[in-house]
């Protein structure tokens, strides 16, 4: 009787002492659980900071082109007025010393 009480004492504990270690395990079971899912949050959140960020200096790099093409444009538009100009007065130049010959020409006839 004895050793089977005994025994029965020792199972148990036994009993006991692999429920505390299995509660102890899903508890790290848990927590690791936990700091798992709070890593993968932190880490959305910084990919979703340098996604912003990389979008931002993909704006301003667009920004930064267009308005050096604008500046480029308006120096290429201005360059052409300023042939246009200097040839029609180079043209109206021509056309007066044309005419100039024209009538010593016909005052020598």
């Amino acid at each position: 009787r004895q050793q089977a009480d005994a025994t029965a004492e020792h199972q148990r504990r036994l009993e006991e002492k692999w429920a505390q270690k299995e509660a102890a395990r899903l508890a790290g079971v848990a927590e690791r659980g936990a700091k798992a899912g709070k890593h993968v949050e932190e880490v959305k959140a910084k990919v979703g900071d340098v996604q912003r960020q990389q979008a931002d200096a993909t704006a301003e790099h667009q920004r930064r082109l267009e308005e050096t093409l604008a500046q480029k444009e308006a120096a290429r538009l201005a360059g052409v007025a300023e042939r246009g100009a200097k040839a029609g007065k180079h043209f109206e130049e021509v056309r007066a010393k044309v005419g100039d010959v024209q009538r010593q020409q016909a005052d020598a006839t």
